[in-house]
């Protein structure tokens, strides 16, 4: 986070199986910070294309594409009374 001004981030509408750690996908970073997240997919055995019915899904590695969007929030600066 580049800014002076601390950014709240929130992972909405994730399908089923696709969690973000940590924080349960909402949180924020700091002025100046970074934090690492972590994208967790744990599909059923049906959601993986060409698995049958009843296995574990371990039979090899299986390539998928994650896709994010990202929307600026605007910022608005405090009024003074005077």
């Amino acid at each position: 986070n580049c800014s002076l001004a601390a950014q709240y981030y929130g992972f909405l509408r994730l399908p089923k199986g696709v969690s973000v750690q940590p924080g349960h996908g909402f949180g924020y970073v700091l002025p100046r910070h970074t934090v690492p997240l972590v994208v967790l997919y744990s599909p059923c055995p049906m959601d993986i294309q060409g698995n049958v019915t009843g296995q574990n899904g371990a039979n090899g590695p299986h390539t998928f594409t994650l896709r994010c969007a990202t929307v600026a929030a605007s910022l608005t600066t405090p009024h003074r009374c005077e």
